[in-house]
């Protein structure tokens, strides 16, 4: 019987993300989010006409990624390109593009692959702060 170090250390860290992520979400799918007040709040009162609008709608993509793998990525994301002198708001709006651009071009599992390589490059993209084999996610994008 193998040593159980040696077995963990055949998985690749890719792997060993996906399974990770797999349970999640799988349980993620048949969570139901409680969006009421909780108890003891009174409701807001409107002072003014308020105007309803219908929030803006993600554009479709080919691939659907965990939200714990978009918010990860979009966290860290966020931070490097404030590093490069952009606010939070173009930075958010940046790093959520380049993640749909993703989503547009490979299935989750190949993404983490990417996101995990990416990890160990020591070439930075001077615009972003990230790996430069990111870049081509940000390019469609716009501040």
């Amino acid at each position: 019987m193998p040593h159980p170090f040696r077995v963990f250390s055949a998985l690749t860290a890719a792997s060993v993300l996906a399974l990770t992520l797999a349970p999640v979400s799988a349980s993620l799918a048949n969570t139901t989010v409680n969006t009421a007040p909780a108890t003891g709040t009174a409701p807001v009162k409107a002072t003014s006409p308020v105007r309803a609008t219908a929030p803006a709608k993600a554009p479709a993509r080919r691939y659907t990624y965990s939200p714990t793998l978009i918010s990860r990525y979009t966290t860290g994301c966020i931070s490097k390109v404030q590093s490069r002198g952009r606010t939070y708001a173009q930075a958010q709006r940046l790093c959520q593009c380049s993640i749909g651009e993703m989503q547009n071009q490979h299935p989750q599992k190949d993404a983490i692959t990417l996101l995990i390589k990416s990890q160990f490059s020591s070439n930075i993209d001077p615009r972003t702060g990230l790996p430069v084999t990111l870049s081509k996610y940000f390019a469609p994008c716009k501040a």
